[in-house]
């Protein structure tokens, strides 16, 4: 067991590790000693994921052993040099991570640490030979950089200028390096919390490890689509057919094609790391969007869909970034966790301007937590449904009219615009396979009999093809829009067999990139949810699975980017008296969303409206 000294919180000391020198396959060794970050000691941060923490290995730390996570055992064997120490700092290491107090003083320091550290060094894993292609790929190709191993791509395309075996084997390197993208953008390193803070802050971009090969990350970016520009197979001469160098790159094209497709399109290490690399860039060669890169609101959104074993550090791993909501609220891991989501969010309300509704509710299903508000956020969790309220609404509306969260927390309030109480006309299933055939006895009931007859609805004749607009509206992106339309999801649900689909069906079917996987990607997203028009204007909307008849449906100018769903708490029918609300969810609604065709004659129609000044409990 490591003994640790205290640390002097007033002069900002930490703990560097002195990596001793030794063979590779020598035991780690290490010292640790005291530095203030006043005094600007030189140090390497290491930046990595502690990885399964149940699974460890034994390093020397003063003489004392101590157990660590395989992981970072890997990185610091990687990093050993043979003859001279190599000084670090480790979190895991140097910080006790047994005493809570230390935790609360170290955590607020990280970001200095990572900002002031001589290098960073980003520690992804080991390497292999797909990898290496894709570095020596990116090194050639995307940073005109020329060493032994990237200038065989040099020697690769001179030689099947004049042949076209050699145009095979260079076409078989291009795939390969893909695979090896494929890898590095799907490290555990880009999906913690952490990491993200870690990479974005040093002024001097860190460098990737991958065993012992080093590499810029975000030169990475550019890769995917440069690839995709050089890969042209089916240029091939047909005189190749069957030969062993054809049929090795079909066989890896086929591996690559599976590999990419089974890539969530939201959810991928692809998209997190392009996040780090526009947060970069934005931090240090300015943002033109208006959404400062350390907010926390831009900070929560870009880091939505990593993880973290401490659901405190959702909010705590970004304090290095938002030094605004560090200030507010410091970390204190002895808090609970509601605490610190309730705090967050009236931080993200009061200081910011913004409710992060799309993180998800932490009592929108049911609402059965009466100890906290209902407009909580969970930081946790991350709503698949994207799609934000259009642009156009509200643009002028004054800048006054933003949410606001009472000074005792308790009450959330938010100006709208009321679009009346909800009729629910159906609830989605509790599977997919079930939504499925709902989806196609609706679409195939041209006369609508599902729905009641007193429901309103505006402009019945085209509601199969609105419904459609409105699935496409919920999950996919414009992108998607383009290819498919409102007809071919009507069709595509309507030829769905009486039988339905089983589970491993609908798996394999939503990794396909046509209107297949779109409309059962889609189907997925909606399951327990509810269908619903306005009572009073006949919108068609999906609601959350906690909506409910009568509920009332908002839309806020400002702030607010989705649809709400409130419930009556009081009427404020006595004198005086204010009617409240719970927050019951969110929604989708037609011609009201980014994702869709504005309905200019009912956003005219409710922005006539006088704001309402809703009280959410």
């Amino acid at each position: 067991m490591v003994r640790y000294d205290a640390l002097d919180v007033d002069t900002a000391e930490i703990r560097l590790l002195e990596l001793l020198p030794g063979e590779r396959d020598a035991p780690i060794q290490c010292k640790l000693k005291t530095a203030s970050l006043q005094r600007k000691p030189t140090f390497e941060a290491l930046s990595y994921v502690w990885g399964d923490s149940t699974v460890r290995r034994p390093i020397t730390v003063d003489f004392d052993i101590l157990p660590v996570t395989t992981n970072l055992e890997e990185a610091l064997r990687a990093l050993r040099r043979l003859l001279e120490s190599r000084t670090l700092w480790v979190d895991a290491i140097c910080i006790n991570q047994d005493d809570v107090g230390e935790k609360n003083t170290q955590v607020p320091l990280m970001g200095k640490i990572y900002s002031d550290a001589t290098r960073v060094v980003a520690w992804l894993g080991p390497s292999n030979p797909a990898i290496e292609l894709a570095v020596s790929f990116t090194h050639f190709f995307v940073e005109k950089r020329y060493t032994t191993k990237s200038l065989n791509w040099l020697k690769l395309k001179l030689i099947a200028v004049f042949s076209d075996r050699a145009r095979a084997e260079l076409l078989l390197a291009i795939l390969r390096a893909l695979e090896g993208y494929l890898e590095i953008a799907n490290c555990p390193y880009w999906s913690r919390m952490w990491t993200y803070q870690e990479f974005v802050l040093p002024r001097d971009e860190p460098i990737a490890m991958c065993g012992k090969l080093e590499f810029r990350a975000t030169a990475m970016g550019e890769l995917y689509h440069l690839i995709n520009k050089k890969l042209n197979i089916e240029s091939l001469p047909a005189g190749l057919a069957g030969s062993e160098k054809l049929n090795a790159v079909a066989k890896q094209a086929e591996v690559v094609r599976k590999t990419t497709i089974s890539l969530p399109p939201t959810d991928s290490g692809f998209s997190n790391l392009v996040s780090v690399s526009v947060s970069r860039d934005n931090k240090f060669l300015g943002s033109t969007t208006s959404l400062s890169t350390t907010s926390l609101y831009f900070t929560t959104m870009f880091t939505a869909r990593r993880h973290c074993s401490e659901p405190r550090d959702r909010v705590y791993a970004l304090y290095g970034v938002a030094t605004e909501a560090r200030a507010a609220y410091p970390p204190d891991y002895s808090k609970p966790v509601e605490q610190i989501f309730h705090e967050t969010t009236a931080f993200l309300v009061n200081n910011e301007g913004w409710f992060p509704i799309s993180l998800g509710l932490m009592n929108h299903s049911a609402l059965p937590n009466t100890s906290y508000p209902s407009w909580v956020v969970k930081f946790n969790t991350f709503d698949p449904v994207e799609p934000k309220l259009h642009s156009s609404l509200g643009p002028s509306v004054l800048k006054s009219h933003v949410p606001r969260v009472s000074d005792d927390l308790t009450t959330l309030e938010v100006p709208a615009w009321n679009l009346g109480p909800i009729r629910v006309v159906l609830k989605f299933a509790s599977n997919t396979s079930s939504v499925l055939l709902q989806m196609r006895e609706i679409m195939r009931d041209p006369t609508s009999s599902w729905l009641a007859r007193d429901t309103l609805v505006r402009n019945s004749e085209t509601l199969l093809s609105r419904i459609a607009r409105l699935f496409i509206a919920c999950f996919s992106r414009k992108s998607l829009q383009e290819y498919f339309s409102a007809d071919d999801v009507v069709d595509w649900y309507r030829a769905i067999p009486r039988d339905g689909m089983d589970d491993d069906q609908i798996e394999v079917l939503s990794q396909k990139r046509d209107i297949t996987g779109l409309c059962v990607r889609a189907t997925k997203e909606i399951v327990g949810m509810v269908l619903f028009t306005t009572k009073d204007r006949g919108l068609l909307g999906i609601g959350d699975h906690g909506t409910k008849e009568d509920d009332i449906l908002t839309v806020s100018p400002r702030g607010v980017w989705k649809p709400l769903v409130l419930r009556a708490e009081s009427d404020g029918s006595s004198e005086g008296a204010v009617g409240y609300y719970r927050l019951a969810g969110k929604a989708v609604v037609e011609g009201l969303m980014d994702e869709g065709d504005v309905d200019t004659e009912v956003v005219e129609e409710f922005m006539q409206q006088k704001l309402e000044r809703f009280h959410i409990h």
